[in-house]
């Protein structure tokens, strides 16, 4: 029997509203190399996104290497990482050569070849028991060439092309390795049609046309697992239990805080039977939105500082009066407790502001994303509903060519 563990979107790094996250992250760690020892884990998955920006910290990037050593060094036979959007492909392939010598394979990029993205796991024997397709996330770039004069349905249906040639590329290689004797798992960062992401601000928005909706049905069928990466929330898709996110394993936002976070473990049983079961992941830091209009507010701070436990919050003021002193009343109500502000919202304030004319209001862009404010501008320009739909679309799509030409830097 094999064990394997699906782990993805670890973030390292991350901050929420300014807050350093880096103990939490060590923590996960610590507990992770426990559950490897104490599951007997045989090969760890990462499915992309190990960091949350292109140029992690040395602290992250600290975190990173510590744990792999450790790993190494445990009962874990084999380590597995792959790129996602978020990754600097380049800085995490650059250690791949050297990290092979610890039984850790690291596909960062695309490859030109596909069966380097193909990774054998054989037994102390020897003897073969898994093929992975490590498949990282895949960029514009990767999977179509650009054409003058092309429309946004013809882009769209290349790069859905160039996904599927990728993907059924790396898989047939990797069905010819395993001659139908041992189980095939695919790895993937993408984001698939029918799956649900978390909202806020924790998945962002850089996937353009199709790439942002692929069908379970582009991808190629009879693989024993599918181990994906991208959307932080746990989940199988489309019903079908060998297609799974993993999800995040800490909360990458007040969105995520009331989400159980997971790490799957996989049981390959043998025949292509896989038996999947979720291990809870401990709070680390817990994190809690508080809603409300002042009174409830401050009832449900009090509440929490009676706990006398560690919590960061988000306050969002949805009263129907004016509240001028929210911040004051906020911050006096935890002073020298253990509950911590992270952000406070008045949800009242934002919507007069939007109404008043921009040349007399004040909007309060920080708790504004990208599309709304974009949405704002459109607005403001009476821009008619049809149009508006081709023009949102376009800026997701200058978004998007912003963030590759961030990355390949």
């Amino acid at each position: 029997m094999l064990r394997v563990l699906h782990t993805s979107d670890w973030h390292i790094g991350r901050t929420l509203y300014s807050k350093r996250r880096y103990e939490e992250f060590s923590a996960f760690l610590d507990w992770l190399l426990l559950l490897i020892n104490e599951q007997r884990i045989d090969v760890l998955l990462i499915s992309g996104d190990v960091f949350d920006t292109t140029t992690p910290s040395n602290k992250a990037l600290e975190l990173y290497y510590s744990f792999l050593s450790a790993a190494a060094n445990s009962c874990c036979r084999k380590i597995v990482v792959i790129g996602g959007n978020h990754d600097s492909a380049t800085s995490l392939d650059a250690p791949k050569e050297l990290l092979k010598a610890l039984n850790i394979s690291v596909v960062g990029a695309a490859r030109d070849s596909l069966a380097e993205e193909v990774i054998p796991v054989r037994n102390n024997s020897g003897e073969l028991e898994l093929v992975i397709c490590a498949v990282p996330f895949l960029r514009e770039r990767d999977l179509r060439s650009v054409e003058a004069g092309e429309s946004i349905a013809e882009k769209e249906r290349k790069l859905l092309a160039g996904l599927q040639y990728h993907y059924n590329g790396v898989v047939k290689i990797a069905r010819e390795l395993a001659a139908g004797t041992v189980p095939v798992l695919v790895m993937g960062h993408l984001f698939t049609a029918s799956a649900f992401s978390s909202g806020g601000d924790s998945e962002r928005e850089l996937y353009v046309g199709t790439l942002a909706h692929v069908d379970i049905s582009d991808l190629p069928a009879d693989v024993a697992y599918y181990a994906l990466g991208h959307l932080h929330r746990k989940q199988c898709v489309g019903g079908k239990e060998y297609i799974r996110y993993s999800g995040s394993p800490i909360p990458l936002s007040f969105s995520e805080a009331s989400q159980q976070k997971v790490v799957l473990c996989l049981e390959f049983m043998g025949d292509n039977e896989v038996k999947v079961a979720e291990v809870a992941v401990p709070v680390f830091q817990r994190l809690q939105s508080v809603r409300g209009n002042l009174g409830e507010i401050l009832k449900i701070i009090s509440g929490l500082k009676a706990e006398n436990e560690s919590v960061w919050i988000e306050v969002e003021y949805t009263g129907s009066d004016i509240c001028t002193e929210l911040k004051d009343e906020v911050e006096t109500a935890v002073a020298g407790s253990c509950v911590e502000v992270c952000r406070i919202r008045n949800n009242l304030r934002q919507e007069l502001s939007l109404m008043q004319d921009t040349d007399t209001g004040i909007i309060e862009l920080g708790d504004l994303d990208k599309m709304s404010v974009f949405r704002l501008c459109l607005q403001e320009r009476e821009i008619g509903a049809e149009q508006a739909i081709e023009l949102e679309k376009l800026y997701t799509e200058v978004l998007y060519e912003m963030r590759e030409h961030v990355t390949e830097e």
